[in-house]
């Protein structure tokens, strides 16, 4: 089976690269096969993860990393299956009162409606959408007050709104005309009362999106 990696953030952010083998090995080693850079890429370890192919299935293992391996924002004990899961259909709301409630760490494809349809709690950052573009908007909770992040596969503007008024993000990742995820977002959050996160100016009626609390940086 032929596997695509593309790099969505780090000093290699939107490259790609494709492997035919039955094992792939990740790190900052020289003699890996996805290598990434010894200075520019600490989050990095040396021999970090293998993804390894067998038939049309394949599975990523951490290596005892530093910082862990991620897939979908659950951290791999072991191994991890991949390519193996679908995401949850469901309908973004219209306007607050409609919106669904998603649950963190869990794959969803959102069916938006005509952005021109849709009622905001609060404004989009990005005021301007484009013609024809879509939007909805979904609520979720968090268990304690940290940090967050919202993982989307497609170019849009994604706001998370508190109290009424716009979270600002504190970290990006992402790379233009990347896909799987397009982009990261990271939001420092308060509180556990509801947030709605307001999805707007997306080209697709449907997008994929997650949204997963941020892994602990170990220095």
């Amino acid at each position: 089976m032929r596997v695509e990696l593309r790099i969505t953030s780090g000093s290699r952010a939107g490259q790609r690269e494709l492997f035919e083998k039955s094992v792939i090995s990740i790190g900052r080693h020289p003699l890996n096969d996805l290598r990434f850079d010894a200075e520019r890429d600490p989050d990095a370890s040396s021999r970090h993860a293998e993804i390894r192919v067998l038939g049309d299935k394949a599975t990523v293992h951490d290596l005892g990393s530093t910082n862990g391996t991620f897939v979908n924002g659950q951290r791999v004990m072991g191994e991890r299956a991949l390519f193996d899961g679908s995401p949850t259909p469901l309908a973004a709301g219209a306007n607050p009162k409609s919106a669904p409630v998603l649950q963190l760490n869990h794959l969803y494809e959102l069916r938006l409606s005509k952005q021109e349809q849709v009622s905001f709690a609060v404004t989009p950052a990005k005021k301007s959408p484009s013609a024809g573009s879509y939007g909805g908007l979904v609520t979720f909770k968090i268990p304690a007050s940290g940090s967050y992040r919202v993982a989307i596969d497609m170019p849009f503007w994604i706001d998370v709104v508190s109290n009424g008024a716009l979270v600002a993000a504190n970290d990006f990742q992402g790379q233009h005309g990347c896909s799987s995820p397009h982009k990261i977002v990271q939001f420092d959050l308060l509180g556990t009362r509801p947030f709605f996160l307001q999805l707007s100016n997306a080209a697709p009626d449907s997008v994929r999106l997650t949204i997963t609390a941020t892994p602990a940086r170990k220095l």
